[in-house]
């Protein structure tokens, strides 16, 4: 049984403290590498869309119900808002409510799209009632485009490496346990 015991602190202990070491810094960089490809994602949908928006009557009922429609088949929400923060347009909200919506100026990715050209942020949106993916940036006629994606991306990868990470680090704590009896 000394011998376990030796076994179990020299080999054991190390090894697991290892494992929970790259446990972190894969989940980090895991996270930051599905975020970053989202904020790509959202950009090269941004291109796409602004050169649409920019000749769109807005104040249009039928191209609030087109792009009502694309919001509701791929969870793209779309929203075009003044430099004081005025919203003109918002694919999620009801037609007739969008000129009485709040003011979007204080949003940090509406801030950093009229102040440093574009802006990204991640936070709870009390229209959607959800946690999103926000990316802004200016049109050419000085109008801010911001798109806004769900998160559930990032949390459905973050609890699939969760699971997986779970199963492989117990997998290796039973064999280190088992290597550690033989000895």
């Amino acid at each position: 049984m000394r011998s376990f015991a030796k076994v179990f602190l020299v080999l054991f202990i190390p090894i697991f403290i290892a494992l929970v070491i790259t446990f972190y810094f894969s989940h980090s960089a895991m996270m930051t590498n599905a975020r970053n490809e989202l904020l790509q994602e959202m950009r090269n949908k941004w291109i796409i869309l602004a050169a649409q928006i920019e000749t769109l009557d807005l104040a249009s009922e039928a191209v609030h119900t087109r792009l009502a429609e694309t919001t509701r088949q791929t969870s793209l929400r779309i929203t075009v808002v003044d430099r004081s923060g005025q919203v003109l347009f918002d694919s999620l909200v009801p037609f007739d409510s969008i000129a009485i919506m709040e003011n979007h100026k204080s949003r940090p990715e509406i801030k950093d799209a009229i102040y440093a050209e574009d802006g990204f942020a991640t936070r709870f949106s009390t229209t959607m009632g959800v946690q999103m993916f926000y990316f802004a940036q200016k049109l050419s006629d000085d109008r801010i485009l911001r798109l806004a994606y769900p998160a559930t991306y990032v949390a459905s990868l973050q609890k699939k490496f969760t699971e997986q990470a779970l199963w492989a680090f117990l997998c290796l704590t039973l064999v280190l346990l088992l290597l550690a009896l033989d000895f």
